[in-house]
C-alpha cells in the first residue's frame, strides 16, 4: 500500500507551488545560503550573549548577588564581623585610657576606620568614606552629623601631623563614634 499524500485534499495549484518551493530549497546554493545565514545569526547571538554576560559582570551584578546571599546563610559570619568590631571597638577604648597624645589621635583614625569598615559592610557604595556618609542622612542615622565632625577630625589627624587635640575634645570624637554604633546595634 502506498503512503498516503497527507495534502492530498488540497488546492492542485498549492501542491504545485509547494513541490517548486520544495525542490527550489533543496538545491545545494540554497542550502549553502541558509547554513552561512544561520552560522552568522549563531556568531551573533554568541557575541551578545558573552557582551551580557562581559556587563553583568562589570556591573558587579553577580558579586552583589553572591556577597547577598552568602551573608543571608551564614549568620555565624555576621556575629563574628559584631565581634570584630567589639574587639577592635575595645583595643580603641584602651588606647583612649592611656590619654597619651599619640594614643588617642590613633585611637581616632582606628574608630573612623573601623566605622568605614561598617558603612562598607553595610553596602553603602563609595570610593571613600566621604562619599559613603554623604548617602546617610539624619532619619536614617540620628547620630550622622557626629560622625562627620569626627571624620574632619580624622583627616586633619591623617594629613596634618603637627594637628594638635585635646583628650577631652578626643573622648568627645570617640563618643560620637560609639554613640552612632550603639544607634547601628553594635554597641550596647
Amino acid at each position: 500500500m502506498p503512503p498516503s499524500n497527507p495534502l492530498a485534499g488540497f488546492n492542485p495549484q498549492f501542491q504545485e507551488a509547494l513541490d517548486a518551493s520544495s525542490a527550489y530549497t533543496q538545491s545545494e546554493s540554497i542550502m549553502a545560503a541558509v547554513l552561512i545565514i544561520k552560522f552568522i545569526f549563531f556568531a551573533v547571538s554568541f557575541f551578545f550573549l558573552l557582551h551580557g554576560i562581559y556587563l553583568v559582570y562589570k556591573m558587579g551584578l553577580v558579586n552583589e548577588k553572591m556577597s547577598f546571599y552568602s551573608g543571608m546563610f551564614s549568620s555565624k559570619k555576621e556575629s563574628m564581623r559584631k565581634d570584630m568590631i567589639l574587639l577592635e571597638w575595645e583595643k580603641i577604648k584602651n588606647r583612649m585610657a592611656t590619654m597619651r597624645e599619640s594614643e588617642y589621635k590613633f585611637a581616632i583614625i582606628e574608630a573612623d576606620k573601623l566605622f568605614d569598615i561598617l558603612l562598607q559592610k553595610m553596602d553603602y557604595k563609595g570610593k571613600d568614606m566621604n562619599a559613603r556618609l554623604s548617602q546617610i542622612d539624619s532619619a536614617q542615622l540620628s547620630s550622622v552629623q557626629g560622625v562627620w565632625e569626627s571624620h574632619k577630625v580624622r583627616n586633619m589627624l591623617a594629613h596634618d601631623p603637627n594637628y594638635q587635640i585635646s583628650f577631652t575634645d578626643a573622648q568627645r570624637i570617640i563618643v560620637n563614634y560609639e554613640r552612632a554604633f550603639a544607634e547601628l546595634g553594635i554597641l550596647d
